[in-house]
């Protein structure tokens, strides 16, 4: 049992589970509706899971060759592939099913384009590319405009808005974590950018480019009456840290100061679904709660 836990990848899987959550309570007009939401959870906790399991399936030798996953079930022996596959297939694509079935087309289409572009594009393109970042960063970015079109009943500019800001938050946090990992990557035969360039120079117009755009998506919320000036200040305050942080990383990378970047990421993207959740409308300072 312990190794269908792994499997599923809790960590990841539960931080889609929440993107999902934060983008339904912004798409709603009105109070959740208990029976939506645990049926939501359920259908993202099923697709989560199955994609991380075929993503353990498809690497299963890569796994072996590294340190911090070659302990996974299916590169240790442990489990036999064809359980791994039937597993993630039909959480999957079961997950994928019952978004549609109880929510309608619009969320079965987000749901298969979050699976193809994680299992079918991302995942193999790791091998080929150090562009398999962006695409990875797509599917990372699908969860909150999944929960905002089944809350609203639709995408307009705010969903647009919540896919942008995760999609550049996902860049750098995710190439600190490359140089962190990239001898296990280079064992592996991914072609991370850290891989590709272990100087850390060619990380350095992502992490400012995106680091920058990043700081005008967090503004966008206030500026279209998404969230109000609580959330701004928190958001500025936070996007100027993580951009100093980037800036301070691809200068001098070293394993420390990637660290501390994923660390203050973490914290500023939890800083954000929470701001983004209750000064939703701007209603933080609005005559009504005061």
């Amino acid at each position: 049992m312990l190794d269908y836990y792994t499997l599923i990848k809790p960590r990841p899987t539960s931080m889609a589970v929440i993107t999902v959550l934060a983008g339904y309570q912004m798409g709603l007009s009105h109070q959740p509706v208990p029976w939506d939401v645990l049926h939501l959870l359920a259908g993202v906790f099923l697709i989560g899971a199955g994609a991380n399991a075929l993503n353990q399936w498809m690497e299963r030798d890569a796994d072996r060759k590294m340190k911090r996953t070659a302990d996974r079930p299916m590169a240790q022996g442990r489990m036999a592939p064809w359980k791994g596959l039937i597993f993630g297939l039909t959480t999957a694509l079961g997950g994928g099913l019952y978004l549609y079935s109880t929510f309608g087309a619009l969320a079965g289409i987000l749901a298969a384009a979050l699976l193809i572009s994680y299992v079918v594009i991302y995942t193999p393109l790791k091998r080929v590319t150090p562009w398999a970042l962006y695409v990875g960063a797509v599917s990372g970015a699908l969860p909150p405009m999944l929960g905002y079109a089944i809350g609203h009943g639709g995408i307009d500019l705010r969903a647009v808005v919540l896919f942008m800001i995760l999609f550049l938050w996902q860049i750098p946090h995710f190439i600190a974590i490359a140089w962190i990992y990239e001898e296990d990557y280079r064992a592996g035969g991914f072609k991370m950018i850290s891989v590709e360039d272990p100087t850390g120079h060619r990380a350095q117009a992502p992490m400012m480019i995106c680091g920058t755009l990043l700081l005008a998506a967090v503004v966008a919320p206030a500026w279209i009456g998404m969230a109000g000036s609580a959330y701004l200040v928190v958001a500025l305050l936070g996007g100027v840290a993580f951009l100093w942080m980037g800036l301070d990383f691809v200068s001098q990378p070293t394993a420390l100061k990637a660290r501390g970047m994923i660390f203050i990421s973490v914290i500023y993207l939890c800083a954000l679904v929470i701001m983004l959740a209750v000064d939703k409308d701007g209603r933080l300072f609005t005559s009504t709660n005061i």
